[in-house]
């Protein structure tokens, strides 16, 4: 018989809300503390929660914890549009994640999240800056200047602004990060990267990728790059002296993109 519509976070304290319904969704007013949400039946595998940020001047909803939610949906307003959003999220079921709204966002995510497989900014207008470090993830940039940190296999698709993509926590080919719709202004953030060799490399004796790789493969902290099969290999080559891709950096960008032009500076290669 409960007549309760909605949660909210209005102030710095932990809070724990036991038998929620998916319906009561949740509005960050002010910065909050531990935020735990435990809901009466999420048994399904489409079980979807919002959260709206209404606060003033940007605010931060600290750490939520939504177990058995599979969806979320993120509003990022304010009710002077000024400041920046943030949150951290932990759910065990979690597999989507959709942001939308004018204003900044930061979002993290715990080691809990392991099922995450999609975050989409698509719709979101202000600035995204998103650190996920889950395999597989596909993520989305949105209309403003992003910066998206990402593990292993991720995919990062950029969106209008000029975005940044740290891989720095990626290591050897098996953990390669692809970033399609890689364009002016855009930057992939490395570990160890002095040096920048403007042409491409010459892989054409290369009988498959690895071989390819190998090729550019050069200097320590020398980032490289080359194509091959239709796609652009940037390489940053780590600190191990020879042919070793256990510490270096592998970023695959979709289609041929001619990188010759772009510059280094801070372990940033920004593309002209």
């Amino acid at each position: 018989g409960s007549t309760i519509t909605g949660l909210s976070i209005d102030k710095a304290a932990n809070s724990r809300v036991l038998n929620a319904t998916t319906d009561q969704s949740l509005t960050v007013n002010a910065n909050g503390g531990l935020s735990v949400i435990e809901f009466a039946d999420v048994d399904g595998d489409a079980d979807a929660y919002a959260i709206n940020f209404a606060g003033e001047n940007g605010v931060n909803a600290g750490a939520v914890t939504i177990d058995g939610i599979e969806s979320v949906t993120i509003d990022s307003t304010s009710e002077t549009d000024t400041g920046s959003n943030a949150i951290g999220l932990d759910g065990d079921a979690l597999e989507t994640v959709t942001i939308s709204g004018e204003q900044d966002l930061s979002i993290t995510f715990s080691g809990a999240t392991s099922n995450l497989t999609s975050i989409d900014g698509s719709a979101a207008a202000g600035d995204l800056n998103v650190a996920v470090n889950v395999a597989d993830v596909a993520v989305m940039g949105g209309a403003g200047d992003d910066t998206i940190v990402v593990g292993d296999k991720a995919t990062v698709t950029t969106g209008a602004g000029a975005d940044d993509i740290d891989v720095s926590g990626t290591l050897d080919t098996a953990e390669m990060v692809t970033i399609t719709d890689f364009g002016a202004g855009d930057k992939i953030s490395f570990n160890d990267a002095a040096t920048f060799t403007a042409a491409a490399t010459d892989v054409s004796s290369a009988t498959n990728l690895n071989k390819a790789i190998e090729l550019a493969d050069s200097a320590n902290g020398t980032v490289s790059w080359f194509q091959y099969g239709n796609n652009t290999y940037v390489v940053d080559s780590g600190t191990t002296t020879g042919v070793d891709f256990s510490d270096d950096a592998i970023v695959k960008l979709t289609g041929l993109i001619d990188l010759s032009s772009s510059t280094l500076a801070s372990n940033e290669l920004t593309f002209a």
